[in-house]
């Protein structure tokens, strides 16, 4: 990427540049700490314009300009030439975005090239495999979501409901417990959970709130209307 090339570049000249006066090994150092001096600078740049695109776009989703907040990001793509992982981060936003909108040919290509260690954009492309009813690579993406989010107790928690809900009841008690184990205990809705299925009962993922919501498995109680009187 661009950033990483200049700061090669800034590097080697400065080495050549020092070689005049120092000797190899005396002029390596030195060229080495501006070369990763310059590569700091640069990145701490490209974060800052990626944090005002994203500022700008989240502003848009909260006034409901969901296209322009889409296009604003898509507009921040040519940093993908100057930073590593900025086209990855941009999909997984995007993508997510498409999938709440129930977009689901649009959001599979994003989804697909979204950065594992978000793991909702992971979680969602795993889920549009389940509509598709293709368990194997649902199976892979919550995997690779689970590598990097080991403490996400909603991701087993929604791995588990895919299966429990193809009557996979065995495979859904594993996973509860894998994920139990690796939060230590700590996410009371999925120990809860796990207790339901060895008790026969359902699985229950409300009390997850939003988080639950925003992947579309269920929808959210509407309350009740209240009669009212009138004397």
């Amino acid at each position: 990427m661009i950033n990483l090339a200049i700061a090669i570049g800034c590097a080697v000249i400065s080495g050549l540049l020092l070689g005049i006066w120092l000797s190899p090994v005396e002029a390596f150092i030195p060229a080495m700490a501006l070369g990763i001096g310059a590569y700091v600078w640069m990145l701490r740049r490209t974060n800052k314009r990626l944090e005002s695109v994203m500022l700008a776009a989240q502003k848009d989703m909260m006034s409901q300009r969901v296209d322009k907040a889409i296009a604003t990001m898509e507009a921040a793509r040519v940093w993908s030439r100057w930073q590593f992982g900025v086209e990855s981060a941009l999909n997984s936003q995007i993508g997510a975005i498409h999938y709440m909108r129930e977009e689901y040919n649009k959001a599979l290509p994003m989804l697909e090239k979204s950065d594992p260690r978000n793991w909702i954009s992971r979680v969602m492309l795993a889920l549009l495999y389940y509509r598709k009813k293709d368990y194997t690579k649902m199976d892979t993406e919550f995997e690779t979501a689970q590598r990097f989010n080991k403490k996400q107790g909603l991701l087993y928690s929604v791995w588990a409901w895919c299966h429990w809900k193809q009557e996979n009841k065995e495979k859904a008690m594993r996973i509860l417990a894998r994920g139990d184990e690796a939060l230590e205990g700590k996410d009371e809705k999925l120990k809860q959970n796990l207790l339901n299925l060895q008790n026969d009962k359902k699985m229950k993922l409300k009390g997850y709130n939003e988080q639950w919501y925003q992947f579309l498995l269920e929808k959210p109680q509407q309350p009740k209307p209240q009669m009212r009187f009138r004397g």
